[in-house]
């Protein structure tokens, strides 16, 4: 399998979100500071303890912070571990990203 890398086109292969294509922006590990795109700035604390790598990824999910014991959702982005994560798009192939990009915009206007 390909490794994933900022700017990848992925799948999500468990959890919440199973199936939904997803744009990895960048990787961190717990503790680190995620800026989002929404200009915000969280410290990456995973729900689960394990030492793997988050990715933030831009589509159609939601981001669940809890802070000070409130917990808040941000649609748009999230942070998913890397063996969530399974690539397809294909290096070098623009062609086939612009069209499979072009689908799942496609799929998120007809979901809104």
């Amino acid at each position: 399998m390909k490794p994933i890398v900022p700017g990848c086109l992925a799948m999500i292969i468990a959890g919440e979100f199973a199936g939904k294509t997803v744009r990895c922006d960048s990787g961190y590990y717990a503790g680190e500071m995620v800026r989002t795109p929404d200009g915000g700035k969280h410290k990456y604390t995973p729900m689960t303890d394990h030492d793997e790598r988050g990715w933030l990824c831009i589509g159609n999910i939601v981001a669940k912070i809890e802070s000070d014991g409130e917990r808040r959702e941000f649609p748009g982005y999230g942070m998913i571990r890397e063996s969530k994560l399974m690539r397809i798009d294909s290096e070098g192939d623009d062609d086939l990203i612009e069209e499979f990009c072009m689908e799942e915009c496609a799929n998120v206007m007809e979901e809104q």
